[in-house]
């Protein structure tokens, strides 16, 4: 758990490094690895650098909208369901895409009371309005469709996937600077 109420955002290619999310953590505060714009084995080698040193710790990684690569974006959620890192910082994002949404979906189940419990967590940037809205919504049933089709996900957690937001949480950015 948190000691004070403080995040530091995810700052692109690494700029928000592991120096600084063990510092924040060691601290008792919260930072996410700026994931967007490295190789999957950089991200890769990240993961298991914060996971070995901080154990039980609170952190987590960035998630930047990838719209030229999509098969990139999937690789780096593959790469954060493998290593079971729960809380993520999705960035650029303009709709929902199916990597997130496999994120987020990915594990749901119901506990011993019947209450759905999501284990991946998401905090979503975002300049406008619209856009708040889609991760205050369920995820898009023509993603989750799809999802199911591959056999990604399970029919349980596809069902339980239309009582839950996109994310738990929103950080306003005032200006992109892009998107």
């Amino acid at each position: 758990s948190l000691k004070y109420p403080y995040i530091a955002g995810a700052m692109a290619n690494g700029i928000t490094s592991t120096a600084i999310v063990k510092t924040m953590a060691e601290n008792g505060m919260l930072a996410f690895l700026g994931a967007g714009g490295l190789s999957i084995k950089r991200i890769e080698e990240n993961i298991i650098e914060l996971k070995n040193s901080l154990k039980g710790k609170p952190f987590g990684f960035n998630l930047i909208h990838s719209l030229g690569d999509p098969g990139h974006e999937m690789a780096t959620v593959e790469l954060y369901l493998k290593y079971n890192i729960h809380l993520i910082s999705a960035a650029a994002f303009m709709r929902m895409t199916t990597a997130l949404v496999y994120y987020r979906v990915k594990g749901l189940y119901k506990d011993a009371n019947g209450d759905i419990i999501a284990p991946n967590k998401i905090i979503a940037k975002v300049s406008r309005i619209e856009i708040a809205r889609q991760f205050f919504s369920p995820p898009p049933e023509k993603i989750i469709n799809l999802l199911l089709e591959k056999g990604l996900i399970s029919q349980q957690e596809a069902d339980l996937s239309q009582h839950i937001p996109m994310a738990q949480d929103l950080t306003a950015e005032a200006d992109s600077g892009g998107h």
